[in-house]
């Protein structure tokens, strides 16, 4: 896996898909004209100054749970940073729509709680089988 580091401060787009998976089905049918960028998680960290300005707010606003075990307190602490960082990156975008292909993503979902602009969070799940219909008789 290769980790980049972007300077370039983030440029507006109507959609933001966190996580390429399903990207070719969503750009078919979904986006449309619509102008979006995708955001892999984990793969990268963005050092331009106002990038790092809104992380450094954002995180001062935080509150942490402070555990006796400190190795937990570490990797929280770090996870907390890098989301917060992925927020302020989304926040500069300004988009109209974030979307996910991934239904069971944490990132997605405490982004979608913490986040502060106007923004739609949608999760978008595949049906990845024909579901016939039922009928329950009691």
């Amino acid at each position: 896996m290769k980790f980049k580091v972007i300077f370039k401060k983030p440029s507006h787009t109507d959609i933001v898909l966190i996580y390429p998976d399903g990207e070719k089905l969503l750009k078919k049918y979904v986006f449309g004209n619509f102008s979006y960028q995708t955001i892999e998680i984990s793969t990268w960290v963005c050092v331009n100054p106002s990038i790092i300005w809104k992380t450094c707010k954002l995180f001062s606003k935080i509150r942490f749970n402070f555990s006796l075990k400190v190795n937990y307190f570490v990797a929280d602490l770090i996870k907390k940073i890098y989301e917060i960082h992925l927020q302020a990156y989304i926040e500069e975008i300004n988009p109209r729509f974030v979307i996910t292909y991934i239904d069971d993503s944490g990132v997605f979902h405490r982004l979608n709680a913490n986040y502060r602009k106007d923004s739609l969070f949608l999760l978008i799940i595949p049906i990845k089988k024909k579901i016939a219909h039922t009928t329950i008789i009691k």
